[in-house]
């Protein structure tokens, strides 16, 4: 016992006086998690929101067009400017608006006269938001010919009214159209977000952002500590370490603990920095959290004995394991959600020990889920932690098989 500690407390006393390890364990992860936080948490928050840039061109100046333009701009959803038509094709192609409206001389005049007005609606023909602007559009028009409707109705009905009482209850009935029209709908809707037996926290962007971080900056800490193995081959000090007293499994498990010890470390500065700056909620899901972590730290050692024994050098570990970690996980869902991804690359996802631990910490930290929710994400760790320390042992073999061979 006291001889792997003395290795483990050896390694990360090594680690605090490299300040390069220390950038990239604390630092680093800090300003991608701040950045990509300012970015995403900005655009879905409710205060400020985001509004799909549209642009409009009239050269109608009509009753009806004007009336249709101040109700398309009370949506909430959309920021309308007014333009020129050069102006419009180029913002459009240039994606600097989802969407250009032009709309013809005349347009108030045929509508008036109960004949189809045409508008041009200029966009891309990738547009995902073009249809639902042109639907508001169109509910904007609807609104405003179901108040002329309903009062030239009136009008013709109360032509034998005086003429200053009918302008009265004329003027009467468009403000209470207008009124009604503003007023709350009739059926209203509660959003409730289900967590298994129990309603979820609302969803958090910034805490996918921090946690998508913290899973990934961990996974290059532990893997590059594997490499410190190459690198005492290297200096012939493990040679060394393999003839005093103390036994070959021991240093294993001394270099497992440090690197152990030093991602839970780096976890634990980055869940201060998440709950503290980010304002992320681990407080509910803490034990979890800290379950769950402690496996994905384990199986993630795993690959990166695996890694340190297939390769000769620290520069090749870390050439193979920088791919290796970032392509794999975008793949999991760190940097987005997974669901944006194609079906057959979800799939795959589920050989990552990434995918797990995001998958876990999304559960109880994001949705507020119940402990119970990790149980499949660690036995999924354990299996994969256990298949990535076996793998060297059938390495070490083959390379001693093809040694004996030659």
């Amino acid at each position: 016992m006291k001889k792997f500690l003395t290795i483990t407390r050896y390694d990360i006393i090594k680690m605090f006086r490299d300040k390069t390890s220390l950038f990239f364990m604390f630092l680093l992860p800090i300003a991608f998690t701040i950045i990509m936080g300012m970015v995403f948490g900005n655009i879905t928050n409710s205060e400020g929101a985001y509004r799909i840039p549209v642009g409009v061109v009239n050269n109608d100046r009509g009753e009806i067009s004007g009336q249709m333009l101040s109700k398309f701009k009370e949506n909430q959803t959309i920021n309308v400017t007014m333009k020129d038509i050069k102006t419009i094709y180029k913002e459009v192609k240039d994606v600097s608006i989802a969407a250009g409206f032009i709309i013809p001389e005349g347009f108030s005049d045929k509508i008036m006269g109960g004949e189809a007005g045409q508008i041009k609606v200029v966009r891309l023909p990738s547009s995902v938001d073009s249809m639902a602007i042109q639907g508001m559009l169109n509910s904007a028009l609807s609104e405003v010919m179901l108040k002329n409707v309903a009062v030239d109705f009136m009008e013709g009905e109360l032509s034998q009214i005086d003429k200053d009482r009918r302008n009265d209850l004329i003027n009467q009935l468009a403000d209470e159209i207008e009124r009604g029209m503003q007023k709350e709908p009739a059926m209203s809707v509660e959003s409730i977000k289900v967590a298994s037996n129990r309603e979820a926290d609302s969803y958090d962007p910034k805490a996918q952002i921090s946690l998508g971080y913290m899973v990934m900056f961990v996974m290059f800490t532990i893997i590059l500590s594997s490499g410190e193995l190459l690198e005492e081959k290297k200096l012939n000090t493990w040679n060394r370490l393999l003839i005093t007293p103390v036994s070959r499994g021991s240093l294993m498990v001394g270099k497992i603990g440090a690197n152990f010890i030093k991602g839970w470390m780096q976890t634990a500065f980055l869940i201060f920095f998440g709950s503290l700056v980010l304002g992320v909620n681990f407080g509910k899901s803490l034990p979890s959290t800290v379950l769950l972590m402690s496996i994905y730290l384990i199986s993630v050692s795993g690959m990166g004995i695996f890694l340190a024994s297939i390769v000769k050098t620290n520069a090749q570990l870390g050439a193979m394991s920088s791919i290796l970690i970032i392509t794999t996980s975008m793949m999991s869902g760190l940097w987005w959600p997974i669901e944006m991804q194609p079906e057959f690359m979800q799939r795959i996802a589920v050989i990552f020990p990434q995918f797990w631990a995001m998958k876990g910490l999304r559960s109880v930290v994001v949705a507020n889920q119940p402990v119970s929710t990790v149980v499949k994400p660690i036995i999924y760790l354990l299996i994969i932690g256990t298949v990535f320390f076996i793998m060297p042992l059938i390495v070490q073999k083959a390379k001693k098989l093809l040694t004996n061979h030659a």
